[in-house]
């Protein structure tokens, strides 16, 4: 029967059809699983090279300030490479931080790796950039070496400004090393220098200006006007440092300094000649309970606080 044996070619053709579709199908698929599985391994080669090349980059940038020889600086980078990959922030982050550390004069690798580690923590308390905090720590560290300011307890006081001020702690960090060198010389704590950011934040100002605010008082002090000078010699003293010493701290010297004018902030400007200290000051002195409240807060929370701040920005990370 010629119509069957039509029929059943048919069907041998149609199989053949499905055979070759279904061959042809699976040779897509393969060459698109290809793709989708090499791709994708080649970008995470060409990035990883990238990474080591960026971490080598940064590691000499290091190296043109240490000097070491190749063995010495192999063992460094291997130290940086590992301490990197134990923290959130990476190898790449890690060594940017050891230049800032570095180049700031902490070279001794104990010393500068010690900083790093308060670094780390304090930035993983405020959730901020690694090398702006490291900055910050290191920065305020040297400026008080003269009283042995510790890293940690410098990150201690930076995590309460952030905590008691109002702003991030990218913010705080940048903005410490315009007063700080001016305050550790004047004999100005540096837990005094954070409750007064912290206290001029609370009133709106941001803490960039608010830390050259308070630079700048202090310059108008250490180079008084004839009222500074009146003022001064009204209460006894001689210049800055035996101001602080008199009154054992800045919230206390800049209450009586007040003491000395009408309290307005016209009086202030006569007193420090210029609207940006005399805004600091007003400032910080128009409410002297509410100062005074948050000045023995801000003092009584400054030990462990960055343990205590890190432990609550981890639990949210596991929750």
């Amino acid at each position: 029967d010629i119509g069957g044996f039509r029929r059943g070619m048919a069907d041998v053709r149609r199989d053949l059809n499905v055979l070759s579709d279904t061959v042809e199908g699976i040779g897509r698929l393969g060459r698109t699983m290809t793709f989708a599985v090499t791709t994708p391994l080649v970008a995470f080669g060409v990035a990883a090279v990238k990474a080591a090349g960026s971490f080598e980059a940064s590691m000499r940038n290091v190296n043109s300030i240490a000097q070491l020889g190749e063995s010495q600086f192999k063992a460094l980078s291997a130290r940086a490479l590992e301490f990197g990959q134990s923290i959130r922030a990476g190898p790449q982050a890690a060594a940017e931080a050891l230049y800032t550390v570095f180049s700031a004069g902490v070279t001794d690798p104990e010393k500068a790796f010690a900083v790093m580690s308060v670094g780390v923590k304090t930035a993983e308390a405020g959730m901020a950039d690694l090398n702006t905090t490291v900055g910050a720590v290191t920065a305020s560290v040297l400026a008080y070496s003269n009283v042995n300011l510790t890293a940690a307890r410098a990150g201690d006081i930076l995590t309460r400004t952030v905590a008691l001020g109002v702003g991030e702690m990218n913010n705080f960090a940048r903005a410490l090393p315009y007063v700080t060198p001016a305050a550790a010389a004047a004999g100005i704590a540096f837990e005094d220098v954070g409750a007064a950011l912290a206290y001029l934040t609370q009133q709106g100002t941001p803490a960039n200006t608010a830390a050259r605010q308070l630079n700048q008082a202090i310059a108008n002090i250490v180079k008084p006007s004839e009222g500074m000078t009146a003022a001064l010699q009204k209460l006894g003293v001689s210049g800055i440092d035996g101001l602080i010493k008199k009154y054992g701290n800045l919230k206390d010297a800049l209450i009586a300094l007040k003491g000395t004018s009408d309290g307005t902030l016209e009086g202030m400007m006569k007193l420090f000649g210029n609207q940006l200290g005399a805004r600091a000051v007003f400032g910080l002195t128009n409410n002297v309970d509410r100062l005074n409240e948050s000045w023995a807060e801000f003092m009584n929370g400054i030990e462990g606080a960055t343990d205590l701040a890190r432990g609550q920005q981890l639990q949210s990370f596991e929750a």
